[in-house]
């Protein structure tokens, strides 16, 4: 075995050498590519889990959007710390009227939930028009909403 060391002696150590390099990609890749500690988010939303928004608090969303005429439909999803609020209005329907209806999403959430969470409205119409659609965004550091027509 000695004689087989001093003859391949270059021959081992590269093989000892790549072995290792070969093991530390393999633990390095799995500790990043297949992890499975903490969820889609990481900690990300552990501040959001503090503040849950209710089931009461979206119905009350949806009702007071519901009681202006021209809106016709309400939907709610919640994306990790987005809040997205998704309106269907008539193509008729005043642009100014849509914007400023928003701040009843703000009145209907309590301040811990628009400092957790940032908000985002989308205002779409069944039909063709020239208003719609457009986009209202709230972070949660900001007090209103910004408006954007895409």
């Amino acid at each position: 075995m000695k004689k087989f060391l001093k003859k391949n002696k270059m021959k081992v150590m590269l093989i000892t050498i790549a072995a290792a390099i070969l093991l530390f990609v393999i633990i390095t890749l799995y500790l990043l590519f297949f992890s499975s500690k903490g969820g889609k988010y990481g900690n990300r939303l552990d501040d959001v889990k503090k503040v849950e928004i209710s089931n009461k608090t979206v119905t009350k969303i949806k009702d007071s959007l519901k009681e202006s005429d021209y809106i016709t439909e309400v939907e709610y999803h919640l994306e990790g710390k987005l809040i997205n609020i998704l309106v269907t209005v008539n193509a008729d329907a005043d642009r100014n009227s849509v914007v400023n209806d928003s701040s009843k999403i703000l009145d209907s959430l309590s301040d811990k939930v628009k400092k957790a969470y940032d908000v985002q409205v989308l205002v779409d119409s069944k039909e063709e028009s020239e208003n719609y659609p457009i986009i209202g965004y709230k972070h949660k550091t900001s007090d209103n909403f910004v408006w954007s027509k895409f």
